[in-house]
């Protein structure tokens, strides 16, 4: 995990009053949907192609997740190659005990500078 990922969660987190913070399931591709939708004049600007597949449902807080997921989009388009047409690709791999999400431009053919993947621990069945 990365310090701006880090960073990012502890803020979000220290916002929120004590024992406030629900967890309910959420469908990330939805939620990435909705960040999507909400960055449309960005990426239209970039003239970014997104590709989206694999995410699954969890236990998760809705708002967190999604300002995860727009600052880690925003970052990998900022760290996008200049003059290049980024080529998002945003999945899930599952893990023993959590689901590894990452965000790659593929256009550069690596993640943007390491910090757009992350992980998020979901609880055994």
């Amino acid at each position: 995990m990365t310090s701006t990922y880090q960073e990012t969660r502890g803020a979000l987190i220290r916002a929120m009053p004590p024992n406030t913070v629900q967890h309910l399931e959420v469908d990330s591709a939805a939620v990435v949907g909705d960040v999507l939708a909400s960055l449309r004049s960005v990426l239209r600007e970039r003239r970014a192609l997104v590709s989206v597949s694999g995410l699954p449902i969890l236990d998760a807080h809705e708002a967190q997740l999604a300002t995860l997921f727009r600052d880690v989009i925003l970052n990998a388009l900022a760290f996008a190659s200049p003059g290049g047409r980024p080529r998002l690709t945003i999945d899930a791999d599952r893990g023993s005990c959590e689901w590894r999400f990452s965000v790659v431009d593929k256009s550069s053919g690596r993640t943007a500078q390491g910090v757009s993947s992350f992980v998020f621990t979901v609880p055994d069945a």
